[in-house]
């Protein structure tokens, strides 16, 4: 799993163990979860900007380019 995620994941209540299971749940809260991951993208949305024709521009990075690398999905 990916480092941030399952940063994510612990925010939300899971936690991970070595034996029997890789992870457990502790009242793990699904919504939170989703809330924090939507929230993290909406962080990386919120600098995209596009180039303008005078040639000035903020990020270059495409809001999905950015997602994919802030989690590390290739």
């Amino acid at each position: 799993m990916n480092k941030r995620i399952k940063e994510l994941a612990e925010q939300a209540g899971m936690y991970y163990r070595s034996y029997p299971l890789d992870f457990a749940y502790s009242s793990f809260d699904e919504e939170k979860f989703a809330k924090l991951i939507v929230q993290e993208c909406v962080d990386i949305l919120s600098t995209y900007r596009v180039r303008f024709e005078d040639g000035f521009e903020y990020n270059c990075d495409h809001p999905v380019v950015a997602i994919n690398k802030h989690f590390g999905i290739e």
